[in-house]
């Protein structure tokens, strides 16, 4: 006889479930995006390296924990009860990596990196053993999840159709979607990183407790309903499991390939990560759903998956050259162009999953021990995606990686169609692959030579194309343009200029270099610090006084090597220079792990709309700087806003909290600091050394040392310094979106 107190629960505990499913793949994706962030601060100042290490240690956690819980899913006594105690476990996890970051642990950390470098331990390594120290445990705890949550609407809910599975992952990534935007778009830039973690574990706890009443109301039921007959399945993977494996392989190093190519059209701003990521889950999330709905058709949709994919380096040329320009008079130069390009690049996640769900759905018989199989093969396969994409795949042009990313798909079709049973009735669509072969071969031969082309224009090119590129570098920091006018872009923003004939003097550059020098006195300089290469003018530039005996410069991207190599006269031979030598490090990390002091420090390393430029902008930064520096040293801070001046006022206010003396230059442009009283005299500078033959002095009074004078922000031009009740700090990089900073930070006055 039927029992009605089955069906009751039914009613009720499904609604219950699909909610604390949805809390926890919001707190999932909150929790990435801060530790992306902070992780950065502490461990790699980089964009790509940071986003590769904490997706590639969430992903490592996630996989371990679902194999792991597809091992022992059928033991479980009571699945909700193991569900809620691992959200409650996630919720205080997440509390203390939130009172971690709360403490000043910065000394502690960069100690422990002091101490591996000088066992020769790769710094490197170190960053991603101290991101698997932090994040394994509650991503491992997350990766529990899913089997958990099978396991128990299999066997204490009574679900039995297969597709339902579907459903249970698409209210997760909803979740994470909906995480995502929180994070990305109000969190961080409203209220910084610690609040955003608490806000994270505040949905664990929301689950937890979700999840705590659903037991108590079916406390008396669990060990009913635990055993149904089925046989735990172990041994060799199962086609499915293999596809899932590489499924996760190409899918992740096709997120991969969007951070990559999202920056490249659209600049490294710090909404990309969150767009990119929600877009992708978003878009993979509808595949899933519509996998439920349709039949079978894996042999399609794999020809589907490798068609676009192999498609998208098209539209990357056309949203580049021609798209964004359109976007940004419409919509503004912001995030909102890349919201509408993005929905493009991420089309081809919809098959994505789709496959996925379809592939599960056939794979699960015990659904905790399957779906943590399958789940976990997925979710390694995405790490080998990884790090393919970041240490092979950006050292080449991003053509290449769809094109072998649609290969891929089209391998794996043949894989299934010799190893799997496919139903008769998809019968028509597994014979797909005979045009869809020719027309990925078609799609490829005209996007691999365009991309060539964009690289190395022929003369002849030239009016086919918005923007020639003389040549192209990639590297895994990001792809460096030298354009045919000498000027450098870094992921398509113009960061520097070559010398041509001394073309750099008076470029701003050089006046990074000029203007503390003169601040200095223009003599007693033993030791420089310059953090951010660039294309070596503002180094090269103060190399040649004979007052500057060494410079040490902090570069992150190790890409400029090759633009040293090919440009050895317009880069001012910095790459030979004997008084110069490049510590390939990010500049921050580099200050940390090194006691040494200098009489001058200037840095130029980012636009402050990117992302990562609040951490050389920070007051933990300054102070940082403050302690390297030698009796009347200076520190030069570049402070472009783009006339953004909220932005301008926070820099200004941040310097002014740590330093003493402090003076603005070129409407704010830089900013030069101090800890004692320094003056800025070009015309005693030049006057001092008139009988000498340095070449930077003799540069300066070409320019002539009036208009220097012009350049320092005095009289009715002084800036306004003390009207902003906030400061740009680790944990709020307020500086980096400059829509709130407008919003938050009052309209400075200008005096």
């Amino acid at each position: 006889m039927h029992q009605p107190a089955v069906v009751r629960p039914l009613k009720v505990a499904l609604p219950l479930l699909f909610l604390a499913l949805f809390m926890s793949g919001l707190a999932a994706i909150v929790n990435e995006s801060v530790w992306q962030r902070a992780l950065k601060v502490y461990l790699a100042g980089c964009e790509s390296t940071s986003a590769m290490i904490v997706v590639l240690a969430f992903m490592v956690g996630l996989g371990a924990g679902s194999l792991c819980m597809g091992l022992v899913a059928h033991r479980v006594r009571n699945p909700l009860r193991a569900l809620a105690i691992v959200e409650l476990m996630l919720f205080c996890v997440n509390l203390s990596i939130a009172a971690i970051l709360a403490m000043d642990i910065a000394e502690s950390v960069y100690s422990f990196q002091r101490l591996a470098v000088s066992l020769g331990i790769p710094l490197r390594l170190v960053y991603g053993l101290s991101a698997a120290a932090v994040l394994l445990l509650p991503c491992f705890l997350m990766g529990i999840t899913m089997p958990l949550v099978s396991e128990a609407a299999q066997r204490q809910l009574r679900c039995e159709t297969p597709g339902f599975i579907t459903i249970l992952f698409v209210l997760n990534t909803l979740g994470s979607v909906l995480g995502g935007v929180v994070a990305g778009f109000y969190l961080m830039p409203y209220w910084g990183q610690r609040i955003s973690l608490l806000a994270g574990a505040s949905c664990n706890l929301l689950a937890a407790l979700v999840l705590g009443c659903m037991c108590l109301s079916w406390r008396g039921q669990a060990v009913s309903m635990r055993e149904e007959g089925l046989k735990f399945r172990s041994g060799r993977l199962l086609p499915e499991e293999v596809l899932g494996f590489w499924f996760g392989f190409l899918s992740l190093g096709y997120e991969m390939y969007l951070f990559r190519v999202a920056a490249l059209a659209h600049a490294p701003l710090p909404y990309n990560f969150s767009l990119v990521l929600c877009y992708y889950l978003l878009f993979w999330s509808i595949g899933m759903f519509l996998a439920k709905k349709m039949r079978e058709g894996i042999g399609g949709l794999m020809v589907i998956s490798a068609l676009v994919v192999i498609a998208m380096p098209l539209f990357h040329w056309y949203d580049r050259n021609a798209l964004h320009q359109r976007l940004q008079e419409l919509l503004g130069e912001n995030g909102l162009p890349l919201a509408v390009s993005g929905a493009i690049y991420c089309l081809p996640c919809v098959a994505f999953g789709m496959l996925f769900g379809q592939v599960i759905a056939r794979s699960a018989k015990r659904w905790g021990n399957d779906v943590g199989r399958y789940y976990g093969l997925n979710t390694l396969g995405s790490c080998l995606g990884i790090l393919v994409m970041t240490l092979v795949g950006y050292e080449y042009n991003h053509a290449y990686s769809a094109l072998l990313i649609g290969a891929g798909y089209l391998a794996l079709l043949a894989y299934a169609r010799a190893r799997m049973e496919l139903p008769t009735r998809s019968a028509a669509r597994v014979r797909l692959p005979r045009w869809g072969l020719w027309a990925a071969c078609a799609i490829g031969i005209i996007s691999v030579p365009l991309h060539v082309l964009y690289d190395r224009s022929p003369q002849w090119f030239v009016p086919y194309i918005v923007k020639q590129s003389r040549q192209t570098y990639y590297g895994r920091g990001g792809v460096i343009e030298v354009m045919a006018d000498g000027e450098i872009h870094w992921d398509g923003l113009r960061h520097a200029t070559l010398s041509y004939n001394d073309s750099h003097t008076v470029t701003n550059d050089w006046k990074q270099a000029a203007v503390p020098f003169i601040c200095h006195g223009g003599r007693g300089i033993d030791d420089a610090l310059v953090i951010g290469m660039g294309s070596g003018i503002t180094a090269g530039t103060l190399a040649r006084s004979d007052a500057v005996r060494s410079i040490d410069v902090y570069e992150i991207d190790r890409t400029l090597e090759a633009i040293f190599r090919d440009y050895p006269d317009e880069t001012l031979g910095v790459a030979h220079d004997p008084k110069i030598r490049i510590i390939w490090r990010d500049g921050r990390a580099g200050l940390a792990l090194s006691d040494k002091q200098y009489d001058l420090i200037t840095q130029a390393p980012l636009y402050l709309k990117q992302a990562g430029s609040s951490i050389l902008l920070s007051r933990q930064h300054m102070q940082m700087v403050r302690r390297r520096l030698r009796r009347n040293g200076v520190y030069c801070i570049y402070s472009n806003t783009f006339g953004n001046q909220q932005q301008a006022l926070l820099v200004r206010k941040t310097a002014a909290s740590v330093f003493k003396y402090c003076e603005s230059f070129g409407g704010g442009y830089m900013i030069v600091a101090s800890n004692e009283p320094f003056s800025f005299r070009p015309r005693e500078v030049v006057a001092i050394n008139a009988a000498g033959h340095d070449r930077l002095i003799g540069e300066i009074a070409r320019f002539g040392a009036s208009n220097l004078e012009y350049y320092w922000d005095t009289g009715a031009r002084r800036l306004e310094w003390e009207d902003c009740p906030y400061l740009v700090t680790d944990d709020h990089p307020l500086l980096e979106y400059p829509g709130v900073a407008t919003e938050l930070v009052p309209w400075p006055r200008s005096r």
